[in-house]
C-alpha cells in the first residue's frame, strides 16, 4: 500500500509549468516532494544554499572538534601533573574558543533563520 495514495492532477499554463521546472531545479528535489513540502507550508530552499550551509557546518565541526583535542590534553596534563599548565597557555585556548564562537555565530543565526521560515 502507498503511503500516499491520492493522486491529485492539475493543469499549469506553459509559464506556470516552466516556473515550477525551474523552482524543482533549484531545490534540486522531485515535484512531489516538491509540492507536499509546499502544501505543508515547509520553506524550500535553493540546493546550493543547503550545500553552503552543510559546508560550513563541517568547516566549525572541525575547529570545535580541535579545540575539544586541546581541552582534553590540558586536562590530561592537570590529571597526571596535579597542575593545571602555565597561565598563557589557558589563555591562548580560550581565545581560540572565542574565535570558534564568534564564527559560528553567523552560522547559528543563519540555521535559525531557515528553521523559522520552516
Amino acid at each position: 500500500m502507498r503511503k500516499r495514495p491520492i493522486e491529485v492532477k492539475f493543469r499549469l499554463s506553459q509559464e506556470e509549468y516552466e516556473i515550477l521546472q525551474r523552482k524543482l531545479v533549484e531545490a534540486g528535489t522531485n515535484r512531489n516532494a516538491f509540492l507536499v513540502k509546499l502544501i505543508l507550508g515547509a520553506q524550500i530552499y535553493p540546493r546550493e544554499q543547503l550545500i553552503e550551509l552543510n559546508l560550513q557546518y563541517k568547516i566549525m565541526n572541525r575547529l570545535i572538534r580541535g579545540a575539544a583535542t586541546n581541552i582534553n590534553q590540558l586536562t590530561r596534563i592537570a590529571n597526571t601533573n596535579n597542575a593545571v599548565p602555565a597561565a598563557k597557555f589557558l589563555i591562548d585556548m580560550y581565545q581560540d574558543i572565542r574565535i570558534i564562537k564568534d564564527n559560528l555565530q553567523p552560522l547559528w543565526e543563519e540555521t535559525r533563520r531557515m528553521a523559522w521560515r520552516s
